[in-house]
């Protein structure tokens, strides 16, 4: 008998972590779609504001105040607004 009671509460102790643990994935889940589509209106608006430009190919580009910030996988170029026109001068050669 109290090898089955034994038995009996290590079960129902399984069920309710394994209840509780699915519960909590749900949640995080539910909070990543909603990190991820804040994220994602966030971006729609500085493009539409005409501070981030995004490419094709992975590459962003952000306006912030006086700086210009390239960001790819990788890499990210920081330059200042007044070195735009040496690095257009430099693309174009």
């Amino acid at each position: 008998m109290k090898k089955e009671f034994i038995i009996l509460l290590t079960c129902m102790l399984v069920v309710t972590f394994m209840t509780i643990h699915n519960s909590n994935l749900e949640t995080m889940e539910g909070q990543d779609a909603k990190n991820n589509q804040h994220r994602l209106s966030q971006e729609k608006y500085l493009i539409n504001e005409g501070k981030l430009i995004k490419l094709s190919n992975g590459v962003t580009i952000k306006r912030n105040s006086d700086l210009i910030i390239i960001e790819q996988s990788s890499k990210t170029i920081i330059l200042n607004k007044n070195d735009s026109r040496e690095l257009i001068a430099f693309l174009e050669d």
